[in-house]
């Protein structure tokens, strides 16, 4: 049997079954992107949340790369500090409460860390005995070589210690580092010369010694415009970096030998065990 629907009718029940089927895709959509958003929602806090995980790692990780190199650093001054004390008690053996006098004035007057003004003193006074000059003049003269040095740096600037290291070489004749500072040596020239002559016929100095203060009498003749620069009045940018520096090196040892006291007695007792076997 067959059962003609009335035009109008068709269009009616056409409408509607389309009207119901963009309606169902239509909540499909919906419902589709309801559970895209929640799975989108789901992954961004997952990831958000392992790249804090990942990020706080790191971090704890760095900070305690940072703090353990730190304090190997503080260890390493503290180490050094004792080389430098062992050093210059050394070299000073013969006068040590002057040795010990100096040292403190240089390191109070010109903000030195007492690893440094140690160093410093130790390494020209070594030298200068090596010379054959007394302990006592070796004292003397190495304060004043140090002085210099320092004055140097501050008016050139640059670094202290290297400062002085240049004078110290200078003294065995390698003047070539000087010339960074303006000072120029013609060691085989005539005014050397004679100015050696007159030192060790008025001294009774040797050949060594006399050439060695005919040396540093030439630098400071050389570097007058340099002289007590570091104590002049006003601070330069050179001055502020080398008393930084010192700060550095003297908190850092201070650390350094507060860690090593915790230190030492684990390292004893991991000593005695390995020499158990």
């Amino acid at each position: 049997i067959i059962v003609d629907i009335p035009c109008p009718l068709k269009k009616r029940a056409r409408s509607f079954f389309m009207s119901f089927d963009l309606g169902v895709m239509h909540a499909a959509v919906d419902l589709n992107i309801t559970e895209y958003r929640k799975n989108l929602n789901r992954v961004e806090k997952d990831t958000e949340s392992a790249f804090n995980r990942m990020t706080t790692m790191a971090a704890g990780y760095l900070s305690f790369r940072s703090i353990n190199r730190f304090i190997s650093a503080a260890i390493k001054s503290f180490s050094d500090l004792e080389n430098a004390s062992w050093n210059f008690n050394q070299v000073f053996d013969e006068i040590p409460a002057s040795a010990a006098k100096a040292e403190a004035e240089m390191r109070k007057l010109y903000n030195l860390s007492e690893t440094t003004s140690k160093k410093l003193l130790s390494d020209a006074g070594n030298q200068l005995q090596a010379f054959g000059f007394s302990a006592q003049e070796s004292l003397t003269m190495a304060r004043q070589v140090v002085e210099r040095g320092i004055d140097l740096a501050s008016y050139f600037g640059g670094n202290q210690e290297d400062a002085v290291s240049a004078i110290i070489r200078a003294l065995v004749g390698e003047t070539e580092s000087m010339k960074k500072f303006g000072v120029v040596v013609q060691q085989d020239g005539k005014a050397f010369t004679d100015l050696t002559n007159k030192i060790k016929e008025t001294t009774g100095a040797t050949d060594i010694q006399a050439r060695a203060q005919a040396m540093f009498a030439t630098i400071i003749e050389q570097t007058a415009n340099a002289a007590g620069d570091y104590l002049k009045e006003g601070t330069t940018v050179a001055q502020q970096q080398a008393d930084l520096t010192q700060t550095t090196i003297a908190a850092k040892a201070a650390l350094g030998e507060f860690v090593e006291g915790g230190v030492a007695p684990a390292r004893e007792a991991w000593k005695n065990l390995l020499d158990g076997f």
